[in-house]
């Protein structure tokens, strides 16, 4: 089995940004170790930025979404939704 350098590099860069997204060292947010992934792939030179910036593109829809099921999360936390659920939950 003939493994090449950068199939182990972009594999060892992968597994770094999933453990830093999982465990979060340093407490830094899970967005921090995606990033810090996707910007090593592109630093050695194994994801081109044209490419990098064409997979972005092809997110915004997903982005978009998720960033639309936050801010309604955060309301309802904010406007008590949640609380209100679990007191009928407990209930029940």
């Amino acid at each position: 089995m003939n493994v090449s350098l950068s199939a182990v590099l972009v594999w060892s860069i992968a597994a770094g940004a999933i453990a830093g997204i999982l465990f979060r060292p340093r407490q830094w947010p899970e967005a921090v170790w995606a990033c810090l992934g996707a910007m090593l792939l592109v630093l050695c030179g194994l994801l081109s930025p044209q490419s990098a910036w064409k997979a972005i593109g092809r997110g915004a829809d997903v982005y978009l979404f998720l960033a639309g099921m936050m801010l309604l999360a955060e309301l309802a936390r904010h406007e008590g939704v949640f609380d209100w659920l679990a007191c009928h939950a407990v209930r029940a």
